[in-house]
């Protein structure tokens, strides 16, 4: 479960509550001064008691301050994620173009390999999903925004070509994926295909905080052999570094596929067009201020009733 804020900058609001502390023992203070004047103020405390009558009423204090933080956390739009299961969901093809998918590991490249599969995947997954390709080097480019198409889709994944700009940038195509999945209201996930560690770009602890606070969960699929391959025009053997890739699958609660061969890739994508989990967002807000309201109208009945001055 995560928590998250659509606008964290009302928070700030919390920093006054030593400010309504203060002012409600500047309040108290001011009260005993005039209870003092009465001539009969030990009668009063007679009929009501000493402790009430000097009480520093405390519980008011926390009901205030309980209010104060409610009414900041609403207004923060604060609300909770959390995995459960769901039949629609959106997803975004995120597919590295760097050149090492040129590495003819797989059957023809790893390029041809993953353009065969992401198509395949197309065809199978669940009838009301829309996708998106977006396709990575050195940095991200939107092929396909959202749609229901799939003819278009497929014509858009047929068209991938491995890049000339050089680096892999994980971490910018994680959080364009994301925002191409923003217009959604079906539960989201992204695809992220590649065969290499992000070497440019933000940090992938960004990217993964980023798909969080969307609430998009992030499935990778690591493709080439143990053994790797030689690099076109060098001879630089590249395999396959999985720990990046696991860790952000691990910590979108999605999951992290290996494929060896072109049927391990096909099986991933199967495997992930099976899957139900989908992240769910919980709003808090509407719950906060129905607390808050009755938190008021309790305090009113205590200041009118335990909690009543004289005079």
């Amino acid at each position: 479960m995560e928590i998250t804020f659509s606008d964290p900058m009302f928070l700030w609001f919390l920093l006054g509550i030593p400010l309504l502390v203060f002012i409600h023992f500047q309040s108290l203070n001011r009260i005993r001064r005039r209870a003092l004047k009465f001539a009969n103020f030990e009668a009063i405390s007679n009929i009501i008691g000493e402790r009430q009558a000097l009480s520093k009423n405390f519980f008011l204090l926390l009901l205030r301050c309980l209010a104060l933080v409610l009414v900041t956390l609403a207004i923060s739009g604060m609300a909770i994620w959390y995995v459960g299961y769901g039949s629609d969901t959106d997803y975004v093809l995120a597919i590295d173009t760097s050149n090492s998918m040129t590495i003819d590991d797989l059957t023809p490249d790893r390029v041809g390999a993953a353009k065969e599969a992401a198509m395949e995947f197309v065809d199978v997954a669940p009838p009301n999903s829309y996708f998106g390709v977006v396709v990575f080097s050195g940095s991200p480019i939107v092929k396909q925004k959202l749609t229901d198409k799939r003819i278009n889709v497929k014509k858009e994944i047929e068209d991938i070509f491995v890049s000339v700009t050089g680096g892999t940038n994980i971490g910018d195509a994680i959080i364009t994926s994301v925002s191409v999945l923003s217009p959604s209201n079906n539960s989201k996930a992204v695809i992220l295909l590649t065969d290499g560690q992000t070497n440019i770009g933000p940090p992938i602890e960004e990217a993964i905080a980023y798909a969080n606070e969307n609430g998009v969960i992030v499935h990778t699929i690591g493709v080439g052999t143990e053994e790797g391959g030689i690099l076109e025009g060098t001879s630089i053997v590249l395999g396959l570094d999985e720990q990046e890739l696991v860790k952000i699958a691990m910590e979108t609660s999605g999951q992290y596929f290996r494929a060896i061969s072109k049927e391990s890739l096909k099986y991933s994508y199967s495997e992930i067009s099976r899957l139900d989990e989908q992240k769910i967002r919980k709003d808090l807000s509407f719950i906060f201020v129905l607390v808050v309201f009755v938190i008021l109208l309790f305090e009113w009945f205590l200041i009118n009733t335990k909690y009543r001055t004289i005079p």
